[in-house]
């Protein structure tokens, strides 16, 4: 969306959309990316990535990221209840993008990216 800005959209319980946008709050090329929603949005979250190479030459990827669901812990348990829960999902995204960076090939169950 330009200015650090992007919109995202999910496939949340029960195959629901849910669609929120975020800024980037900082960048630092190759070490550093974090971010944060915009006020208002349905899921409320952070994160920051940082990137640390490996004397093998690789790289090592630290994650945090903290998010509040709508309806606080009982909203978590429900969306947990219907199979969303982030923690699993993210786990599963990172093992498809480690699949497709040491790789270069899409896994076979990975989504297509298709630019708005």
């Amino acid at each position: 969306m330009g200015d650090g800005r992007s919109h995202w959209v999910i496939a949340g319980p029960a195959g629901v959309p849910v669609e929120w946008d975020a800024v980037i709050t900082r960048l630092i090329p190759n070490k550093v990316l974090a971010w944060k929603t915009i006020p208002g949005s349905v899921v409320e979250h952070a994160g920051i990535l940082h990137f640390e190479p490996t004397p093998d030459g690789g790289t090592r990827v630290h994650i945090r990221l903290s998010y509040n669901p709508p309806a606080g812990a009982l909203g978590h348990s429900l969306i947990a209840l219907l199979g969303s829960d982030p923690k699993s999902r993210m786990d599963e995204d990172l093992v498809r993008m480690k699949t497709f960076l040491e790789t270069g090939k899409l896994p076979c169950d990975a989504v297509a990216y298709t630019r708005p």
